[in-house]
């Protein structure tokens, strides 16, 4: 943790080094090595996500205590490791403990974005994630029978569903909610499933209702209707289950 103080209570920045996975076959040149370009471009494992602006941050820090800036309230810059997984096993802890409570924060925010100019957008907001498990049921049987209604079936028809609004909204020039596809599962090749899932990352901003995302997603994504179900959970607990 790096800081500039004074007296009064502090601002500390968090900034979570993000550890998405990657893999070192898939970029040119080596992306784990930051090897520094003649031209004075670095070429790393998230030289554009978060560890630039956590750089940047220790830089700025260097260069005002070499100038001798006193700020007016003490600055604290926390550093994170486990965003990816929701930080309850590192932020929140720290956030609980008596280290925390001693440090007096007067207000926190977000690391922001890394920038190609001397201009840079600050957070004191995010989206909330919430992770969507829609699943789907029908009858099972043999690869070669064909079934009306199938699991998998019902399952593609919400999957096109939740895709067209996901469309619909790159059209909106402020804050959306994102969705992301990330599996699809419950199947063998040669059978059809008595059930299959998939799962998908709703990120919600502040500006999004949650009460109308639940009914989207209890009348249009996951209707009882057509035999499925749904789960969502939100970083640590279970949020809403039908």
């Amino acid at each position: 943790m790096a800081r500039l103080r004074p007296l009064s209570p502090l601002h500390p920045p968090q900034l979570p080094p993000r550890l998405c996975p990657c893999r070192a076959i898939q970029v040119a040149p080596p992306s784990f090595f930051g090897i520094p370009l003649s031209d004075g471009k670095i070429f790393a494992r998230g030289a554009q996500d978060d560890k630039c602006i956590a750089m940047q941050y220790l830089e700025a820090i260097r260069n005002l205590r070499a100038q001798n800036f006193q700020p007016t309230r003490t600055i604290h810059i926390s550093y994170v490791p486990d965003e990816e997984i929701g930080g309850f096993d590192g932020a929140a802890k720290f956030v609980a403990s008596n280290e925390f409570a001693d440090l007096n924060v007067g207000f926190m925010l977000d690391e922001g974005q890394a920038s190609t100019s001397d201009e840079f957008r600050v957070f004191y907001a995010d989206r909330s994630p919430w992770n969507l498990i829609i699943k789907a049921f029908g009858m099972p049987g043999h690869g070669s029978r064909l079934y009306d209604n199938s699991a998998m079936e019902n399952l593609m028809k919400s999957v096109e569903i939740i895709t067209k609004f996901r469309e619909s909204l790159f059209d909106v020039v402020k804050a959306v909610i994102a969705i992301k596809e990330l599996f699809v599962q419950g199947f063998v090749m040669n059978m059809q499933p008595s059930e299959a899932e998939a799962g998908f990352d709703l990120r919600m901003p502040p500006t999004a209702d949650p009460d109308l995302v639940k009914i989207r997603i209890a009348e249009e994504w996951a209707p009882a209707i057509r035999n499925m179900t749904y789960q969502v959970t939100n970083d640590l607990y279970l949020y809403l289950n039908s």
